[in-house]
């Protein structure tokens, strides 16, 4: 890596890969750049889910969208009822599903440490149904025999009724004492992360996982659920249309009233144009009017000189 990719990657770490965008100068005619589409709403109302297990097992990727303190600060100055329920349910079903994952991932370990036996192949689990099957029927053979004063043939049956049992405690005892089975039965799971450790951990290693990422993310997770689900109760109970989307947020309401202003102002330039449209028809009405009547004076004047010039020359050749 270059010393220029470094410092870059060096900036990024500090003030975020969008620092250049930081500057731009809010549109006084527009809406907040808080609403921008490349402006990620999750970071604005709390955080981002895609923070918080970077380089963990639960590494969500790397957001594509703005994360920007002076735009959550903004966000947060503008009170918006109608924006802040909306941003919020889409944390919120983030986060419950974050969570959800988790929660189904701890109840599936748990039911497997609370089974009698490891599980066990078709082969093993057939070997033993046969074994509990045999010592069944040789259980009630005994019984008949003894009933029948066979009691040669009843102490031979019941000797090999103690060598079935024996080769069944075997088979049993063999797959409790597999090791894979022996490390899963020290496992512990995190009830706030799902994490697995192993019983004998020491207190080292106890302590580097209460402070890991994944620990403290889903303590978070858990945390803002409620905060959350608080937050839209209050703005039901306050405003319901806000939360109902029957009303529009304070930003869009802007949008309209600039919108309208717009519609007025074109309408009144139209009125305008169409008024001097009207004048400058009119006046080109006159001026050609005028110009036709001079037009036909001239002509006449014309003919007019045109006659005495005429008359003028046959008299003098009269007198001639």
């Amino acid at each position: 890596m270059s010393a220029k990719d470094a410092m870059k990657a060096q900036m990024d770490a500090l003030m975020g890969s969008f620092r250049d965008e930081v500057c731009k100068e809010e549109d006084p005619n527009g809406p907040p750049r808080w609403q921008a589409d490349n402006v990620c709403k999750k970071f604005l109302v709390k955080f981002c889910p895609n923070d918080l297990f970077v380089n963990t097992k639960s590494d969500l990727g790397k957001c594509t969208k703005l994360h920007d303190e002076r735009l959550k600060q903004t966000y947060a100055g503008a009170k918006d009822d109608v924006c802040t329920y909306k941003y919020s349910t889409e944390l919120l079903n983030e986060l419950e599903q974050l969570q959800l994952q988790v929660d189904r991932a701890i109840r599936r370990f748990g039911e497997r440490m609370a089974m009698a036996m490891p599980n066990m192949d078709s082969a093993t689990k057939a070997k033993l149904d046969a074994l509990t099957q045999e010592i069944k029927t040789l259980q009630n053979e005994i019984e008949q025999l003894g009933e029948q004063g066979e009691v040669e043939k009843a102490e031979e049956a019941n000797k090999k009724v103690a060598e079935l049992l024996a080769q069944k405690v075997t088979i049993e005892t063999a797959a409790e004492n597999d090791p894979l089975w022996l490390k899963e039965k020290g496992q512990t799971i995190c009830e706030i992360c799902g994490c697995i450790a192993q019983s004998t951990d020491n207190d080292q290693r106890k302590q580097n996982h209460l402070d890991g990422k994944q620990h403290t993310g889903f303590i978070l997770i858990r945390e803002t659920v409620l905060e959350l689900k608080a937050t839209l109760n209050e703005i039901r109970s306050r405003n319901p249309d806000a939360a109902s989307g029957k009303i529009s947020s304070s930003s869009d309401r802007d949008k309209d009233r600039d919108r309208d202003r717009d519609r007025d102002k074109d309408r009144d330039r139209d009125r305008d144009r169409d008024k001097d449209r009207r004048d400058s028809g009119g006046n080109r009405g006159r001026d050609d009017r005028d110009g036709d009547r001079s037009r036909d004076r001239s002509r006449e004047e014309s003919r007019y000189y045109n006659r005495n010039r005429d008359y003028n020359h046959r008299s003098n050749d009269r007198s001639n």
